[in-house]
């Protein structure tokens, strides 16, 4: 009707047919066109029907995967978002990646502007951890070499980040480079936690060092007090050397105060 109205031809019209001794519909796929006499009328018109219910059923099947796949990237993502991690893929031959929404994240960057290239990642390496970097990559992208390392990063808002980036490699059989398979982690709380530690040992070693000190000058006040008491009782009571000899009692007695204060105190 609708050829005949327009004269119009159909082109891969998609129709659904119930069939009376089919639970499903089948579908197929409709094309048609008019044959016009001289003065323009409709003479005939031609109509292919295609079976195409198949192709229907593989089409959903592929739409109900995409979103299944949907569903497990949003999870797979959000885990990563959790846990700090964030995953990445690099070709070399055809120089194209694939990176996680997390890893776009750890590096201060927006997924929707696309991948960064590799100017951009160098610019955001600190000075210090660019030459790691870069003889770490252009090692595993030329002869294959797997890495496992730790760079600063710096972020637009000021904000410097620990990464582990770790990368495992695919090699082909004419000894080619075929993938990168990489992870990043942000482990900036650890190395934070790791510096409080060593300045906790270091305080730690200087107090025991100090009460050990402490402890064996007390010993050596301890003799100097008593060589001093022997001194006064074989000395004249009366003379000079008394004097001089109960200073240097004194003297000890108020340094042993000071060292078991110390000792204390450590």
């Amino acid at each position: 009707n609708r050829i005949a109205r327009t004269k119009e031809p159909i082109v891969n019209s998609i129709a659904g047919v119930l069939h009376p001794d089919r639970k499903e519909v089948t579908w197929v796929k409709v094309n048609g066109c008019a044959s016009l006499t001289d003065t323009g009328e409709v003479k005939e018109i031609v109509i292919s029907f295609i079976e195409y219910t198949d192709r229907i059923k593989i089409e959903k099947e592929k739409i109900a995967a995409i979103k299944k796949l949907e569903k497990s990237e949003k999870r797979l993502n959000h885990t990563q978002e959790l846990a700090g991690v964030g995953s990445w893929i690099f070709y070399p031959p055809s120089q194209k990646a694939e990176w996680s929404d997390e890893t776009f994240n750890l590096w201060g960057l927006d997924s929707r502007k696309g991948l960064p290239t590799y100017e951009t990642l160098i610019e955001r390496v600190h000075e210090e951890d660019l030459t790691l970097f870069t003889s770490t990559y252009e090692a595993a992208v030329t002869l294959g070499t797997s890495y496992d390392v730790e760079i600063r990063v710096n972020l637009p808002n000021g904000i410097q980040k620990t990464l582990r980036s770790i990368c495992q490699t695919t090699i082909g059989k004419p000894g080619e480079v075929v993938s990168l398979n990489g992870a990043n982690l942000d482990i900036t709380a650890q190395k934070l936690l790791e510096k409080d530690q060593i300045k906790h040992q270091r305080i730690k070693a200087i107090g025991e060092m100090s009460s050990s000190i402490a402890h064996d000058f007390n010993n050596l006040l301890s003799a100097v007090i008593g060589n001093a008491d022997l001194a006064m009782m074989k000395a004249d009571k009366s003379g000079p050397i008394v004097h001089h000899l109960n200073q240097i009692v004194n003297a000890s007695i108020t340094a042993t105060d000071l060292c078991n204060q110390m000792l204390a105190f450590t």
